[in-house]
C-alpha cells in the first residue's frame, strides 16, 4: 500500500515538472550556420517583430521567406527576436536526480535501519 501511494506521488510529480524541463532558446538570425534549422514543423515558437508585436505559436510549415502557423504567417525579415522551445537536458537531470534522491533516499535509509536492527538485535 505505502509503495502504491510513494509510486503515484513519484508520478504526479514527474508530471509536475515535466514543463520545467523545456525552456525557449534564441535562435541567431543572422547566423551562417542554418540555426534556422532548428525550427521543425510542430516546433513552439515565440517572435518578436521589428514593429515590437509578439507572437508565441507552433510552426505549420516553413519556407525561405515565411514560418507559418496556425493562424499566424511571419516574414523572416520582419522577425527582431526568434525563440523556439527545446528540452534543456541539464536541467532535465538535475530535476530527475533531485526528485529520485528525495523519493528513494527515506525508502533506503528506513531499509537500512531495519536490516541493522535485524542483525544487530540480541
Amino acid at each position: 500500500m505505502e509503495s502504491r501511494r510513494l509510486g503515484g506521488i513519484m508520478v504526479v510529480i514527474g508530471i509536475l515538472s515535466l514543463p520545467a524541463c523545456s525552456s525557449f532558446q534564441k535562435i541567431d538570425m543572422s547566423a551562417e550556420d542554418n540555426s534556422l534549422d532548428r525550427i521543425k514543423t510542430g516546433s513552439t515558437i515565440r517572435v518578436t517583430k521589428k514593429q515590437g508585436e509578439e507572437a508565441e505559436f507552433v510552426v505549420q510549415n516553413k519556407d525561405q521567406v515565411k514560418i507559418y502557423g496556425d493562424k499566424e504567417q511571419i516574414r523572416l525579415a520582419d522577425i527582431q527576436k526568434l525563440e523556439v522551445k527545446e528540452i534543456n537536458n541539464k536541467r532535465t537531470f538535475m530535476l530527475t536526480s533531485v526528485a529520485v534522491g528525495v523519493l528513494f533516499n527515506p525508502i533506503v535509509g528506513l531499509g537500512l535501519v531495519l536490516l541493522s536492527y535485524m542483525f544487530i538485535s540480541p
